[in-house]
């Protein structure tokens, strides 16, 4: 399809996107591709579904310029056909065909059968069953995780991408300032996950990758814990993370405010959140080591004696995301050998666990790095400490 009608980008942009992609494996020896996750069928084929629960796969040869091939469910051809450019979507029935041989024969078709074949083993998309079906049907041919080569060539957003990341932070700074309008005494987390929720898909954000996440009180150290009945208490402290979502990109917020006034103690954690926050955001620049964020965040911790506080890691890359989750493979730690560049996407945050004193804070967002520092795309960021 040259013009589907809810497609998100420029058929060249997804070309340019597929050459880029051949170059990169055609540079590290492979002879053609079986891509799984649904955010590489949506980078590379513009497909859009709910459908990654299902066998799919774009497959394509490294070696000349024929669009890849799209294999979906053929209840899921109408989905390709409104956001696919690809013109070549071939389909199965469950239970009546086997999609792992049409996948085998794809690619005895397009001449890379018997070679050496890319697969992102590591997407979720990619049960342990689907991986060991593939590569029986596959045997007799070479097959390689490149899943973190396929993550490597999103690292860097077009100006196209960065339209829907930054239109990804506006429903995200609109989910963290609809919990300081609701946030009261006596709610309780799931109302106020509900709230926010709400302000954000009624201004258009899309259904997100991971389920929003809320902790009050002494649950805060959990810092994956989802809403539940809990009723915020006086003097709660109040912790969510959660992403805006355009056409697929995320840009995730996340927060820690008070419900009443908060001890001392909290007050005293809370600062020295936003002090490892501004320490790491300092060294965000393009041509710095993407390890000197995680390193300098660890100066105030150190400082204050609460290493044991610290829950590394400090971020992670964002862009394209289906369920069940939003993280990237640009990972933002002291042991990354990535240097920072231009267009580069990333949520950052402070995460203190104090487990004994039942407190746990985080502060952060998404950021751009731009030609000279970032550009903050959501998030509260380093502020004072918010008390409902």
């Amino acid at each position: 399809m040259q013009n589907p009608q809810f497609a998100v980008f420029t058929v060249a942009e997804h070309r340019e996107r597929v050459a880029r992609a051949r170059k990169a494996l055609a540079a590290e020896g492979y002879d053609g591709a079986v891509c799984i996750g649904a955010e590489l069928l949506n980078y590379l084929g513009g497909f859009d579904c709910c459908s990654y629960f299902s066998p799919q796969a774009l497959i394509f040869a490294t070696k000349g310029d024929d669009d890849p091939i799209l294999l979906v469910r053929n209840i899921d051809v109408i989905n390709a056909r409104e956001t696919s450019w690809l013109p070549d979507v071939q389909d199965y029935q469950l239970n009546f065909a086997d999609p792992l041989d049409i996948i085998a024969g794809i690619a005895r078709d397009i001449g890379m059968g018997a070679g050496r074949i890319a697969v992102d083993f590591g997407s979720y998309a990619c049960t342990a069953r689907y991986g060991f079906n593939l590569v029986e049907a596959l045997a007799s041919a070479t097959l390689d995780d490149a899943t973190v080569l396929f993550s490597t060539l999103q690292f860097q957003k077009s100006e196209a991408e960065l339209v829907h990341i930054r239109q990804a932070g506006k429903y995200a700074d609109i989910g963290w300032k609809a919990a300081q309008a609701v946030l009261r005494v006596g709610m309780t987390e799931i109302e106020l996950a509900a709230e926010v929720e709400h302000a954000m898909r009624s201004s258009g954000s899309e259904f997100s990758a991971l389920a929003t996440l809320c902790a009050t009180g002494a649950r805060t150290p959990g810092m994956h814990s989802t809403p539940t009945n809990k009723k915020i208490e006086d003097g709660d402290v109040v912790h969510m993370e959660f992403a805006g979502v355009s056409n697929r990109y995320h840009a995730v917020s996340m927060f820690t405010f008070a419900a009443g006034e908060p001890s001392p103690l909290v007050r005293e954690l809370y600062e020295l959140g936003n002090e490892t926050l501004a320490a790491a955001m300092a060294e965000c620049a393009p041509g710095k080591p993407i390890g000197g964020m995680e390193t300098a965040s660890l100066g105030p911790v150190k400082r204050a004696g609460r290493e044991k506080a610290y829950m590394a890691m400090f971020g992670t890359g964002l862009g394209v995301g289906y369920p069940p989750i939003w993280v990237g493979a640009l990972t933002i730690n002291r042991w990354s050998d990535k240097i920072l560049a231009p267009g580069m996407v990333f949520y950052a945050h402070s995460c203190l666990q104090f487990v004994d004193e039942g407190i746990g804070i985080t502060q952060g967002g998404s950021y751009l790095v731009t030609q000279d520092g970032y550009e903050p795309i959501c998030g509260p960021g380093q502020i004072d400490l918010f008390v409902a």
